[in-house]
């Protein structure tokens, strides 16, 4: 009788032992975007961001983050009418929507603004400081430059729709970001019949980081208490034929 229980406790200790050790916390990891998108003239019309995908070696995904970042550099001309009559002074700035779409249409539910149909929802709104001009006469015109917008982020927070998951995960190769942007100037005038047109170039980086739950793989250690477990089981089902 002692022995069976000896044999029933070295059994269930082999097990238990190696089901406390196949348990797993939460990993992550995060890439970069392979190419970054660097004094691009705007406007974007779906140019990539593309990222390596979720290596599904490691685990089971459970949920991505989508960081990015923007930085543009614009230059304003300013213009008035030939036959404006007056003089024309006032300030420029240049304002950059920027949004994204991955190769499922996904859109985030999220995002900052919806800015045009085409764009879906920006992700990311900066405009620049403000430039003055003054006594621009009929007919003439004025650029002005050194306009420079920095650290205009987004991050999605941790997302974990299921076909955004499928995309990120799926196959090899990379998965792909395709970035808008919507660009406009904004003119404030007195005097004269002044119009402005701009020219804006645009960087544009990102991350992912990717969620999930690593698979187990035992440690020799576990293997021997399995080993032992199932010994164990073994033994006593000899002893009770």
């Amino acid at each position: 009788m002692i022995r069976n229980i000896i044999l029933a406790a070295t059994a269930l200790t082999g097990i238990a032992c190696i089901v406390g050790a196949g348990s797993a916390s939460a990993a992550s990891y995060t890439v970069n975007d392979l190419v970054n998108i660097s004094l691009a003239p705007t406007e974007l019309n779906g140019t990539p961001l593309n990222f390596d995908k979720f290596n599904s070696s490691l685990g089971i995904l459970t949920g991505i983050q989508i960081t990015l970042a923007e930085d543009f550099n614009t230059q304003i001309t300013v213009s008035n009418a030939a036959n404006a009559g007056a003089n024309a002074g006032g300030s420029a700035s240049t304002e950059l929507v920027l949004g994204f779409q991955d190769l499922l249409g996904y859109t985030p539910a999220s995002a900052k603004l919806t800015v045009t149909s085409n764009i879906g929802h920006g992700a990311i709104d900066t405009t620049s400081g403000k430039q003055s001009y003054s006594n621009l006469a009929p007919g003439a015109s004025t650029t002005l430059t050194n306009f420079l917008q920095t650290n205009g982020n987004y991050d999605s927070g941790l997302l974990s729709t299921g076909g955004l998951l499928t995309e990120f995960s799926t196959g090899t190769g990379t998965a792909q970001l395709n970035l808008s942007t919507f660009t406009t100037t904004n003119l404030t005038n007195t005097g004269g019949n002044a119009g402005a047109s701009q020219n804006t170039l645009v960087d544009a980086t990102g991350t992912v980081t990717y969620y999930y739950s690593p698979f187990v793989i035992p440690e020799p250690m576990s293997i021997v208490l399995l080993g032992s477990g199932l010994l164990g089981v073994g033994l006593l089902r000899r002893r009770s034929l």
